[in-house]
């Protein structure tokens, strides 16, 4: 087990292991809002597409240089086991939104079913603290209970998001199930285009949770 350093890398060592988190948390939360924008207003799908493809190029890239700092640094600030894993992470949360933005696209999936709006709401919300979260890393000790707050923010609004989830579900289900015989292909149709982005959505702020609890466990670790 690596010590945990709490002042960042020096600037002579290149752009630091913290510095990348903040770029791909903020990759993932620019993601969020874009497709909440999108759910809001699907009209702008198509505008937003080039967009939401730049950030996952990038998402991608500072993963790659991540890794290849973590071969290249023998002494890492924090365990190269949470470094890989908490990059990992963020990159997968961005390729979920980018996918979850390409089905409203390619699907023409239209307007959002009922709760839709508000759980993206949700994961814009847990995007930004963990931005917050990010920020704070480098010297954990002295805003370890800043931390902490924000990390047991992200878990409850993840909790609240999944009631959003399940009740976004059961109206959509319950829509296809009640629709009118000559209405129902059409609402069969649409319960399997929201379904799949939905789940994109909701398995999003999962990975916020999960993130947000991995540095939990650092938190604990090297205080």
């Amino acid at each position: 087990m690596f010590g945990f350093s709490s002042k960042p890398e020096k600037k002579s060592e290149g752009v630091s292991f913290y510095d990348l988190f903040v770029q791909n948390a903020s990759n993932f939360n620019r993601g969020a809002i874009l497709l909440h924008d999108v759910i809001k207003d699907p009209s702008s799908s198509f505008d937003h597409m080039e967009e939401i493809d730049r950030i996952e190029k990038h998402a991608d890239e500072v993963t790659r240089q991540t890794i290849e700092k973590l071969y290249s640094t023998f002494i890492t600030p924090i365990d190269r086991d949470d470094i890989f894993r908490i990059e990992t992470m963020l990159d997968t949360a961005v390729d979920l939104l980018q996918g979850a933005l390409q089905r409203i696209v390619v699907f023409r999936a239209g307007n959002a079913p009922d709760k839709t709006e508000k759980l993206a709401e949700f994961l814009m919300i847990c995007t930004e603290l963990l931005v917050q979260v990010f920020d704070l890393l480098p010297e954990l000790r002295k805003n370890f209970d800043t931390i902490v707050k924000l990390v047991d923010r992200i878990t409850l609004l993840e909790n609240e998001a999944d009631h959003v989830f399940r009740d976004a579900m059961a109206l959509l289900y319950d829509d296809a199930e009640h629709a009118p015989e000559s209405e129902m292909n059409r609402q069969t149709i649409y319960l399997i285009k929201w379904k799949g982005i939905l789940e994109n959505v909701e398995n999003s702020i999962d990975y916020c949770s999960g993130i947000a609890n991995t540095i939990r466990g650092l938190a604990l670790k090297y205080t």
